[in-house]
């Protein structure tokens, strides 16, 4: 005790700041002995009501409490348990000494936090201030008791015993004022509580037992319901307890019981979250056993008659169940989600056409509005009825396709017509009263479009231009399709409509190219001119934002924004003239669309524009300046808000009763909407996808500015006339200078984008300054900046730019001309490569005529030779025989033979001479022809000389010359071919004299008869046998190969059987270890039965005066015998 006190000393001193009174200290000890040590009831009732009384009162009785009363409690009530008045004001005792409100407690932790060395000096305290003080001090002892209370095991286990149900009725207040003990301490030691309520196997089911029992009263039902709500936030494990022993009936049930309506089933439903939330295995036993339905019963008109018969807070809890059921990251994984959405879209819930039909239908909310008659009650459940609809949406292709083609009741023109859903959904976006309906409205066109090019091409392609009567129409004209909604907004009267306009637009052209190709040519610029409209930073905000999107990865859009001539300079103006604003947001995403401008290399200017990148980074550069410029991109990447939406929580947030009634607040508070906007996620301009592109972008845009100052763009026409002729050495020395420019000018643009990541911004440094100076008392000295001379200043720029525009100029004017010189070289490669072409062609040509020439005269020399053979043989006639007589008769004799040889001789080189002579005339022709196609191929050939000495030579080839030796080739291939036939002819001949001679053949064998010889016989028998021998053969090969089959086939079942029985064994193993865990889990809970058993055997034993241990001794010693 001695150091338990010591203990409670050292901390009270530590948190408290002093030490406790030695006089309040000795009168709380010797009250404690009173109580301790009294005999007479009366005058321990009496210590009670003093102790109650100073612990209340006094910070020193408080911490003085802390130190001694533990041990006197704790023995009251275990040893004292008959004098029930003793137990009732000890547990009271103990939790005044433990009660801390939520509200202070969380005021103390943000005290707590804060740095203990900022202290304000001392003024005048008034009374108010004095009171509030004092509790503080009341509180923060509270805190030092409780947490001494829960070191301690042994005071945990005696609260939680005292919650035991089969006890008399009279220790109904012990119970309660047990639970109300323990519902404080769970408030300042959660983690003490939850850790004992995991090693109690009773615990939980003592609790379950106080909130399903009919016998326990609703006050005890209450505490334990909220004892059970503060043990499941945030701790796995008792939830599956709590849901192990059937506590989703029993918040069914109480729901039931209190009517749907009320604190209690309030508490139910949070109860109901919490046990879900994050929670794989609990939201798998909720959907199979059939709990969506119930709690589809607790939505507004549930029942069908389209009256709301809940109390909207439980129809808001309700929807925020189903919300953590799908919405990541509560929702554990994409299996739970897709299985709840189906679960949730079948037939039997129908949970679609419910929440289109709770926040769509406008007969319905008409009726709800007027029986709300202006509260305002209505609009929480709508915005989260859009919440929980967005959720259906999320990643469920076949929701998005039922909801594009839905259609729901609206007013148009005093009628009641069927509009497109997506449409009404806009509208309440766009004109909702509620800025939280309004925003959960906007969530759900984002799932729609998330995942859903085609769904937001569609609705982007109804955004086109509208003209003043469009635009200003009133109520009675038609409702438009969903762009005419879009831009009406856009050019309303209402702040809240034009900024949801600009949002959802957002939404349609994020990351879809397809949406931005199908948006009308003028909607950009009416969206930009809404920048000028008014002080509205959230508007602008909007907008910007917009325009990010717009320009990411699309230089059409770029080209869009640069064709009018006043859309930079108002992004332009923003950076400037919100530089002393206190939301660093504007000027940042200002500075976005700027870097997005310079980043899309839109370097030509096409009819109409009046901007292109490198133009922009000048106005940058001049108007506003690097350093700021990027200055203003860091600030708005260091804000609060750029952060939050950077790191999104990855743990879900549990909804608690100040966050209902932020949502139920009937009028404008202090803090209000920031509740809302933090819990639920309204970060409408930083989301976590756009602050992600914008933290990758940012180095690619210093990169770009870099590469832009040290190699600007020449792909644009620099309008410099072709020269005929380029001096190398000019050239070589204008590209030695534009290198070196080039170099010095990306050395100057890195050390620029140094100084500008080394140096704070202008402002923040101005700040930084001032508060450095501001304890001492000395003025701040004027920046150095403000002592630079201003005419300097311009000068140095004015020079700047020059040399800019000069290095351009003449980088523009190198690339011209190496342009040209390619060109030619290029052209003079190709004239060169024609001509030499052209020559193999003609001298092929000439071979091809010196063949020919040759060929006739061989033949004019064979003709030559046959004439003198005919005049030698007429010499030789002329000059025979040597006798006149004989020789008369010779030689007529001979005359004749050799004028009948001459004759046929002559006949024969007639013939001959005349078939030469044809062939001569077609030679000659072939050949006259062929020299003309010559003649006129060495024409073009001259003429493709000359193209190419002119650099255009674009003739095509001709072919003349190819056709005559085409003749003469094809004239020799008619001979061949004429050869062929005879050939062929002939063998036919040869083939069927061959086929006359077998049948021939054949039919003397069959005149022969059938007298087969013995030889023959055997040689048939020999036959037939080894064609049995071949047909066995080929029978047992099949044999063998349908054996082969049959066996792999039986290698393969018996893997299969082995697979399927190792899996069998599995599932056997597993389907034991399930049995065993839940024999286990039995037994746990039976040993949990029978320690209640003997804990109440051991309260009547004792009742009736008999000694408990001296009996369980003995039981024991029968045991050991009878072994």
């Amino acid at each position: 005790m001695n150091v338990l006190g010591a203990v409670a000393k050292g901390l009270g001193d530590v948190v408290l700041g002093s030490g406790p009174e030695d006089e309040v200290s000795e009168q709380v000890e010797a009250l404690l002995e009173r109580i301790a040590t009294g005999f007479i009831p009366e005058d321990r009732a009496l210590a009670t009501t003093r102790l109650k009384e100073l612990v209340t009162e006094s910070v020193a009785s408080r911490a003085a409490f802390g130190r001694l009363a533990f041990p006197v409690i704790r023995e009251v009530v275990v040893e004292d348990a008959s004098d029930v008045e003793a137990m009732r004001g000890c547990l009271e005792l103990l939790h005044l000494g433990v009660r801390v409100e939520p509200h202070s407690l969380e005021a103390l932790l943000r005290e707590r936090g804060q740095s203990s060395g900022e202290e304000g000096g001392e003024g005048d305290v008034g009374p108010r201030e004095a009171a509030e003080s004092a509790a503080r001090e009341l509180d923060r002892a509270s805190v030092v008791v409780a947490e001494l209370f829960c070191r301690d095991p042994q005071n945990l286990t005696m609260l939680f015993g005292l919650l035991s149900t089969n006890q008399p009725v009279s220790d109904f207040y012990t119970r309660y004022n047990a639970l109300k003990c323990l519902n404080s301490l769970l408030l300042i030691h959660a983690h003490a509580v939850q850790t004992h309520v995991l090693g109690s196997p009773t615990a939980v089911a003592k609790l379950m037992d106080l909130l399903g029992s009919d016998d326990s009263m609703e006050v005890e039902r209450n505490e334990s319901l909220l004892l059970l709500v503060g043990l499941c936030k945030a701790n796995n494990d008792i939830q599956k307890l709590v849901v192990f022993e059937g506590c989703f009936d029993h918040i069914f049930s109480i729901v039931d019981k209190e009517q749907r309506s009320g604190v209690i089933a309030q508490d139910c439903l949070a109860l109901l979250i919490n046990l879900l939330s994050q929670n794989s295995s609990n939201q798998l036993m909720f959907r199979e056993s059939g709990h969506l339905r119930r709690i589809l019963s607790l939505l507004p008109g549930s029942d069908g008659s389209g009256s709301a018969d809940v109390d909207p807070r439980v129809s808001f809890l309700a929807l925020e169940a189903l919300n953590v059921l799908m919405r990541p990251p509560s929702c554990a994984s994409d299996g739970d989600l897709k299985a709840t959405q189906d679960a949730l879209c079948s037939a039997n819930c129908d949970l679609l056409g419910k929440l289109v039909g709770l926040t769509c239908e406008q007969w319905r909310r008409e009726r709800e509005e007027e029986a709300s008659e202006g509260r305002g009650s209505s609009y929480p459940v709508l915005g989260q009825a859009f919440r929980t609809l967005s959720c259906l949406l999320l990643r469920n292709a076949e929701a998005k396709d039922k909801i594009s083609v839905m259609t729901t009741r609206w007013t148009v023109s005093h009628t009641y017509e069927d509009v497109p859903v997506l449409l009404a959904i806009l509208l309440r976006a766009l004109n909702s009263r509620s800025k939280f309906e309004s925003y959960a409205a906007l969530e759900v066109i984002e799932s729609f479009c998330d995942a859903n090019e085609t769904g937001q091409a569609l609705l982007a392609s109804t955004v086109h231009d509208l003209d003043e009567s469009d635009i200003s129409a009133g109520e009675d004209a038609s409702l438009g399709t969903f762009g005419t909604n879009l831009l009406r907004a856009l050019s309303g009267d209402r702040p809240a409509g034009r900024r949801q306009a600009a949002l959802v637009m957002s939404v349609l052209l994020q990351g879809s190219v397809m949406a931005k190709q199908r948006v009308g040519p003028g909607v950009l610029s009416k969206f930009v001119r809404a920048i000028t409209g008014g002080e509205d930073d959230l508007l602008r905000q909007s907008v910007l934002k917009l325009l990010c999107l717009w320009l990411q990865d699309s230089q059409d859009s770029v080209s869009k924004l640069f064709a009018s001539p006043s859309h930079v300079p108002l992004v332009v103006d923003l950076v400037v003239s919100a530089e002393g604003s206190a939301d660093p947001a504007t000027r940042g995403l200002a500075s976005v669309v700027l870097g997005m401008c310079v980043l899309a290399k839109v370097e030509t200017k096409p009819e109409g524009s009046f901007y292109t990148s490198s133009s922009v980074l000048d106005v940058v550069s001049k108007h506003v300046g690097l350093h700021r410029f990027f200055c203003a991109w860091e600030d708005m990447t260091a804000s609060t808000r750029f952060k939050r939406g950077l790191f999104p929580p990855r743990t879900s947030k549990v909804i608690t009763k100040r966050e209902v009634n932020a949502c139920f607040a009937s009028g404008p508070a202090d803090g209000v909407w920031e509740t809302i906007q933090d819990f639920f996620g309204f970060y409408s301009i930083f989301s976590h996808h756009f602050c992600v592109s914008l933290r990758d972008l940012h180095p690619a845009v210093r990169q770009g500015v870099v590469s832009s100052y040290s190699g600007p763009d020449l792909n644009q026409d620099s309008g410099l006339a072709s020269p005929t002729s380029v001096d190398p050495d000019f050239v070589r020395k204008l590209k030695d200078e534009v290198k070196q420019l080039r170099s010095r000018n990306e050395s100057l643009a890195t050390d620029l984008l140094n100084m500008s990541k080394a140096q704070p911004p202008p402002q923040q440094q101005q700040k930084q300054e001032a508060a450095a100076l501001e304890p001492s008392g000395i003025e701040p000295a004027p920046r150095r900046e403000d002592q630079v001379d201003k005419s300097e200043l311009l000068a140095s720029k004015a020079k700047q730019a020059e040399l800019n525009i000069a290095l351009r100029e003449s980088d523009k004017r190198v690339d011209a001309l190496e342009r040209e010189l390619r060109s030619r070289e290029a052209a003079v490669e190709e004239g060169s490569a024609r001509l030499a072409e052209a020559r193999e062609e003609s001298s092929k040509h000439e071979n091809d005529l010196k063949d020919l020439s040759e060929a006739y005269n061989s033949l004019e020399e064979h003709s030559h030779a046959l004439g003198e053979r005919v005049r030698e043989l007429e010499a030789a006639a002329a000059a025979a025989g040597p006798d006149p007589g004989s020789m008369a008769a010779a030689a007529a004799e001979a005359a004749e033979s050799a004028k009948a040889d001459l004759e046929r001789r002559l006949a024969v080189a007639s013939e001959d001479l005349e078939r030469s002579r044809q062939r001569e005339g077609e030679l000659t022709s072939a050949a006259v022809e062929a020299e003309r196609s010559a003649d006129a191929l060495r024409a073009r050939v001259r003429d493709a000389e000359a193209a190419a000495a002119a650099a255009v030579a674009h003739n095509a080839k001709e072919s003349d010359l190819a056709e005559a030796r085409a003749d003469f080739d094809r004239e020799l291939r008619s001979k061949e071919a004429e050869h062929a036939l005879e050939v062929d002819s002939l063998r036919e001949q040869l083939q069927s004299c061959q086929l006359r001679l077998e049948d021939a053949e054949r039919a003397a064998q069959v005149a022969a008869g059938k007298a087969y010889t013995e030889e023959e016989l055997m040689a048939a028998t020999e036959q037939a046998r080894n064609e049995a021998t071949a047909d066995c053969d080929e029978e047992i090969f099949q044999l063998e190969t349908r054996l082969r089959d049959m066996q792999q086939k039986l290698e393969g079942s018996r893997g299969s059987e082995e697979a399927a029985a190792a899996e069998a064994a599995e599932r056997a193993r597993e389907e034991a270890m399930a049995e065993a865990d839940e024999s286990m889990n039995d037994l746990l809970v039976c040993l949990g039965q029978e320690e209640k058993k003997t804990e109440v055997l051991r309260g009547r034993l004792e009742a009736l005066g008999e000694d408990v241990d001296a009996l369980l001794e003995g039981l024991e010693d029968d045991e050991d015998d009878e072994d």
